[in-house]
């Protein structure tokens, strides 16, 4: 320890830092926290990539809607379906993360492959014809492989993107506040997309993240079948663009 009032010769204070510095760069922590940021980017960049390739056409519906007000709340419906799908994303309950990347993959899935093949959206009756159209699975697969590799492949990138690390840190994670919101925030936008289809008359999310819209279809069918009880014209066998090998919607 240099006493009080003492002369430090630089030749001996230099080194010393340089070799401090040169130890730290050595350190395995720093090695560690470089590759958590380079994970950190790379995640973010496959989900956006896997919430750009599966919503095509959202800036068009965007200037379709015309009014501010519409505007608005469709962008606020985003930014609450984005958030969610980050929360699950960064979320450290693996089985919760695991349930959800199966609700958002599946429901991608239909949908990408839905619009490569008929070049529409993805709505509430197409949705209510597709429960009808299992047997005609087989023409579906022969018709359509190239588009439902190419979704199959997206919808990949999705599974990589959303249970990839790095995740929340578990005292972060352990506050209630954070729980409740990784459990309930992605209910959120389902929610609000079921309530766009009963005020709207089943119209309404065209342009909204499918990985939401889709769940928000099957909440409101199955209400609708559990209130009213199956429909005397689901007996019959529905007609679809899928099941006659034609790419018009």
């Amino acid at each position: 320890m240099t006493p009080p009032g003492a002369r430090v010769d630089p030749r001996v204070s230099v080194p010393r830092f340089g070799a401090t510095l040169m130890a730290w760069s050595r350190l395995p922590l720093q090695r560690n926290i470089d590759a958590s940021r380079w994970t950190l980017s790379l995640k973010i960049l496959l989900l956006v990539v896997f919430v750009l390739a599966t919503n095509d056409g959202v800036w068009e519906r965007l200037q379709e809607l015309g009014s501010p007000s519409k505007a608005s709340a469709f962008l606020a419906l985003w930014g609450v379906s984005a958030s969610a799908l980050f929360c699950v994303a960064f979320s450290p309950y693996r089985s919760w993360r695991y349930l959800w990347t199966t609700v958002f993959v599946l429901c991608s899935l239909v949908a990408l492959s839905y619009s490569l093949i008929t070049k529409t959206y993805l709505r509430l009756a197409d949705v209510d014809q597709l429960l009808g159209l299992a047997a005609f699975a087989d023409n579906v697969l022969d018709f359509y492989t190239g588009p439902l590799l190419v979704a199959a492949l997206t919808c990949l990138i999705g599974i990589v993107a959303l249970n990839m690390p790095p995740f929340w840190h578990a005292g972060v994670a352990s506050n209630p506040r954070w729980l409740v919101a990784a459990l309930l925030l992605p209910f959120v936008p389902v929610t609000a997309a079921a309530g766009v289809l009963y005020v709207r008359g089943g119209q309404g999310t065209d342009g909204l993240p499918v990985q939401f819209t889709n769940p928000a279809f099957a909440l409101v069918l199955g209400l609708e079948r559990l209130l009213s009880g199956p429909r005397p014209s689901e007996r019959k066998s529905p007609s679809h663009p899928w099941t006659s090998g034609s790419r018009e919607a």
